[in-house]
């Protein structure tokens, strides 16, 4: 009985431990494609009787040695460790994601083909996508962006500027947008051009891109220095341009703008209308907004017009008196005059011929209109109808003024009793914008009446004679004087003068005095002679001519056709005048 309980035992044990078997597992590998990926086994030799290994890789490869399968190599080793234990490991040279997620058995292919199995994991690694490369300003950021795919779970990245100088400093910073990491070289200086900037990006598996595996090249622009500003002000007269412009060390853009929008683009910027104009230098890396320098603005005005908006007019004035003559003009910031006497040039304080000349200091109008005065003191009988005028220029053009005169003036007035009527005589040594004389008479020296009309010469520097026959002149004393009236309705009265016609034997009535049809002459008693009769208007144009036949004492006249007004009636003979007047109703 112990016997057979012994062999039951004996046969048990060697049942159990006579075979070999794999002692763990292998652990599950989780790599990245590219990364190598082991896997190890340990087996017990029970028997001693030798072991081989073989390894199953995704239920379909089996794998002994060394050698590849689709496109991926692999080793597999053997090793004694101590006794009858054995270490068996199969290494895989660069996975690929075909293989993820699939098994991999250990097999024992001598005793017992035990076998013993894992999972291998392989991650896509990250790609990156380089941007262009980057040009910027000294003294600005800058900012690189990678694009990034594939890979799983959050991605980490970093930047780093791997030639030039050495002391660059970035930001770790946030995306700038979704799938987009960046990096921010504060400000640059220009020892960092050409510098290589590269970045490595891992994702959650801890899988990378690699150390660097995608650059950029950062080249970094000087700012540029203005050399010469533009014109902070400038005018151009009408039809013409004016022309601005910049100079400045490393550029090579320029934007000339009015306010509203571009103009031009290089250096130098033609304008020809008004307005306010900036110019901004850049280069590559120095644009609008980042590094560029904008120079001065120039306010460019168009020169207003040269005109004279107000001639000079005549000073009214006469020998031995004073007066001014005034300009006023539109005209540009750099303005002269010059005043003239007849063509000879004045200056303030000479004296022509006795006649002292102040010119006064510019007064400014406001906007662009300026007067001009010319003082004229104690004017000598000489200078008395001369011309003065002016000539006005600034930086476009010049104009003269037309000249005025020195007013009408009466050389004499008199007044003669000529053959029965009245001669009145006037001269006159110049004349300025005169329209007309004309010629009153009175009775008492105080009332007026105007009896005719002389056309003046307008404008003249000559001496004139004028007359006049007062053809009805009244028995008696008559007063005579010369009114003068300009284009512009100013008028003057020269001086009263008086010529004396003797008194008639000669009695004569009119009836009525005052008629609209008829009125008669009646003489106070027949003559052996005829009485001649000459009936006058107002303006002493003779309106009809008749006699009073000797031994007739009464005329009728038929007024119906005569013009309301007051009319004149000289009756003479060789030796006597007599002259009435009546009035046409």
């Amino acid at each position: 009985m112990y016997k057979s309980i012994l062999f039951t035992f004996l046969f048990t044990f060697v049942a159990l431990f006579s075979f070999g078997q794999f002692q763990s597992n292998p652990s599950p590998q989780n790599v990245c494609e590219g990364n190598s990926a082991s896997f190890n086994a340990f087996y017990e030799d029970a028997d001693g009787g030798g072991v081989s290994f073989e390894w199953i890789v995704g239920g379909g490869f089996t794998l002994s040695g060394s050698g590849s399968f689709f496109g991926v190599n692999y080793v597999i080793t053997t090793e004694n460790i101590f006794g009858n234990f054995w270490e068996t490991v199969l290494t895989l040279d660069n996975p690929t994601p075909f293989l993820d997620g699939s098994t991999v058995v250990a097999e024992e292919t001598i005793s017992t083909n035990t076998t013993t199995s894992t999972t291998i994991s392989v991650n896509e690694n990250p790609t990156v996508t380089s941007v262009a490369d980057i040009t910027t300003c000294e003294g600005e950021d800058a900012v690189f962006a990678s694009s990034v795919s594939g890979g799983s779970g959050t991605y980490s990245y970093t930047w780093t500027r791997y030639t030039g100088a050495s002391n660059a400093s970035f930001d770790s910073g946030a995306g700038l947008s979704a799938g987009i990491f960046g990096g921010t070289l504060s400000s640059a200086t220009t020892a960092v051009t050409n510098s290589n900037i590269g970045v490595q990006v891992t994702d959650g598996n801890g899988c990378s891109a690699g150390t660097m595996p995608a650059s950029t090249t950062l080249t970094v622009d000087a700012a540029p220095t203005i050399t010469a500003q533009p014109d902070a002000t400038a005018t151009f007269c009408s039809g013409t341009n004016v022309d601005l412009s910049v100079a400045a060390n490393d550029a090579s853009t320029y934007s000339w703008s009015d306010g509203s929008s571009e103009v031009g683009t290089a250096a130098s910027y033609t304008a020809n209308a008004a307005g306010t104009y900036t110019v901004t230098v850049g280069n590559a890396g120095c644009t609008a907004g980042s590094g560029a320098v904008v120079a001065t603005s120039s306010v460019v005005s168009a020169s207003p017009t040269l005109a004279i908006t107000a001639q000079p007019a005549s000073p009214n004035i006469g020998e031995g008196e004073s007066g001014s003559v005034s300009v006023t003009v539109t005209a540009g910031e750099s303005r002269s005059i010059s005043w003239f006497l007849s063509g000879e040039s004045l200056t303030t304080g000479n004296t022509i011929e006795g006649t002292a000349m102040v010119i006064d200091a510019e007064m400014v109008n406001g906007g662009n209109s300026y007067t001009y005065t010319l003082n004229i003191n104690n004017v000598a009988a000489g200078d008395v109808g001369k011309s003065v005028s002016a000539t006005i220029a600034d930086d476009c053009a010049s104009v003269n003024s037309a000249p005025t005169v020195l007013p009408v003036e009466f050389t004499y007035v008199r007044a003669g009793v000529l053959n029965n009527s009245v001669k009145v005589e006037w001269e006159t040594a110049s004349e300025l914008n005169n329209e007309a004389f004309f010629i009153e008479r009175s009775l008492d020296g105080l009332t007026f009446t105007e009896i005719g009309n002389q056309q003046g010469a307008g404008t003249s520097l000559e001496v004139i004679q004028y007359s006049f026959i007062d053809v009805a002149p009244v028995a008696g004393v008559n007063y005579y004087r010369i009114r003068q009236v300009d284009f512009d309705g100013t008028m003057e009265y020269s001086a009263v003068v008086k010529a004396e016609v003797e008194k008639s034997s000669f009695v004569v009535s009119i009836n009525p005095t005052a008629s609209s049809s008829q009125v008669q002459i009646v003489l106070g008693e027949t003559y052996e002679q005829d009485l001649n009769v000459v009936v006058y208007d107002a303006l002493g144009r003779n309106v009809m001519n008749s006699a009073i036949n000797a031994g007739n004492n009464i005329l009728p006249i038929d007024v119906s056709s005569f013009i309301s007004g007051q009319y004149f009636v000289r009756l003479f003979n060789e030796t006597e005048t007599i002259t009435k007047t009546f009035f046409k109703l």
